[in-house]
């Protein structure tokens, strides 16, 4: 999977232009996106945006998912602020994978970061380390180190190559590009991407793109490894049963009661141990299954010809109803595009089965059933009349397709030797001693 990584500094132009550049199945951790009332505009219909909700002022930071990928993720409010957001993703494992956008401000030349960011960047790498979670950091740090091959060391380079050291986590940044451009032509790496001792492997192809953007920040792309992504679950709703969800989540908050009541940092444990005991009764009640996604029919030119084909005879007949002609023109084409359909997949299966040879792929092969076989008990005889028992049947198969006389059943031996006779006689002798050639040593033959 594609991720990119970039500070929009809050341009219009430059939002628009990279979020609709996203394709379907690529992640963007983005540093001060273009937002309205805590809304992240010009986000593609083919992403979800995630960005913590600020009361008076807009997110500095954001992170979109595909929709695939935003249905198995959710925000970890614990760890996400106007400054951070935290998404954790539930693919890989069982643990997930988190990805998290961080905007380190630099606010009147104060090099100390933000405390509430600081803080929540800590306590979020230590839950990642505890629970053994990959973590995928992009970060805008605004500061200079040598850490991430910088041009020059600052105090808040500083502070963040120890506080990398102290959390024990591996920057990404690779080569020399700078990573951010401006129109005076002021070059710095301020941008850098980190992860922990459990996705280092995930990263790859860690690279800042040359070309000329429309923000000051260069854009950073990278690839992650994130397992088969293809594997998606689903929940039929319709088969729960909601009266015994209510009456075990009720039992479950009697029996761990909590308090209600509004304490700093009290209403953030509240919300997740709810959303734990909901998401817990859900998967007893209505557990999530794998979606098998059946193998369609082999696609060629032809096809799709003869299917161009039968969808403007259809629309053809949808506007001229009464002409007979163009009606049999629409089962003509109907009917060679489903013949066409059979015979590509009839085709696509004899190559199958001659090509194929691992073990796996040949034991989808059809294979017969027993409960589909029928047991012969009876057969009609030539007189008409039916066998009684199986004996009988098995007797009148086997002498009808093997026909042997009485006297060759009586006398096995005999019949033996009278065989051999006509194989071996006085003729055969003559002409295999004939067949030697003449002055041929004695021997044993």
């Amino acid at each position: 999977t594609n991720v990119k990584q970039i500070n929009l500094q809050k341009k219009k132009v430059a939002c628009m232009n990279y979020y609709q550049e996203l394709s379907p199945y690529e992640i963007m951790l983005t540093q001060e996106p273009y937002a309205v009332k805590n809304k992240i505009c010009f986000v593609p219909t083919t992403h979800k945006a995630f960005s913590a909700y600020c009361h008076e002022k807009t997110p500095r930071a954001a992170i979109l998912l595909p929709l695939e990928l935003s249905k198995l993720s959710f925000i970890m409010g614990n760890f996400s602020n106007r400054d951070i957001i935290t998404v954790k993703s539930n693919i890989i494992s069982k643990k997930g994978v988190i990805f998290t956008s961080i905007y380190m401000a630099l606010e009147k030349n104060e090099q100390k970061i933000e405390p509430s960011t600081l803080n929540k960047f800590k306590e979020l790498t230590i839950y990642a380390k505890q629970n053994n979670i990959p973590l995928i950091l992009g970060s805008d740090s605004n500061g200079h180190h040598t850490l991430w091959n910088s041009y020059k060391e600052t105090e808040r380079g500083r502070i963040i190559s120890n506080l990398i050291n102290e959390l024990d986590l591996k920057i990404q940044n690779t080569g020399n590009s700078p990573t951010f451009v401006n129109t005076r032509g002021h070059k710095s790496r301020i941008d850098i991407t980190m992860t922990n001792n459990f996705s280092n492997t995930l990263i790859k192809n860690w690279k800042v793109h040359e070309e000329v953007s429309l923000s000051d920040h260069k854009l950073i792309s990278f690839q992650v490894d994130l397992g088969n992504n293809k594997t998606s679950y689903r929940r039929c709703y319709e088969k729960a049963n909601w009266n015994d969800f209510r009456t075990k989540v009720e039992s479950k908050l009697k029996e761990n009661p909590f308090n209600y009541k509004t304490k700093p940092g009290s209403l953030d444990k509240n919300m997740n141990f709810i959303n734990n005991i909901l998401q817990k009764t859900l998967d007893e009640i209505c557990p999530r299954t794998k979606i098998i996604h059946k193998s369609k029919t082999p696609w060629n030119d032809n096809l799709e010809k003869l299917k161009i084909n039968t969808k403007k005879a259809k629309n053809k007949t949808l506007l001229n109803p009464e002409q007979p002609k163009l009606r049999q023109e629409l089962t003509t084409q109907e009917r060679d595009y489903r013949r066409e359909i059979q015979n590509v997949e009839r085709q696509s299966w004899r190559d199958f089965c001659s090509e194929e040879k691992s073990k796996k792929k040949l034991a989808k092969f059809p294979k017969p059933k027993q409960k589909d076989w029928e047991i012969l008990h009876t057969l009609k005889k030539e007189n008409g009349e039916f066998t009684k028992t199986s004996e009988e049947t098995l007797g009148y198969f086997a002498n009808h397709h093997f026909p042997i006389s009485n006297e060759d059943l009586l006398n096995p031996l005999q019949h033996q030797e009278n065989i051999s006779g006509e194989i071996i006689n006085e003729g055969a002798y003559k002409k295999a001693i004939s067949s030697l050639q003449p002055k041929k040593e004695k021997s044993t033959d």
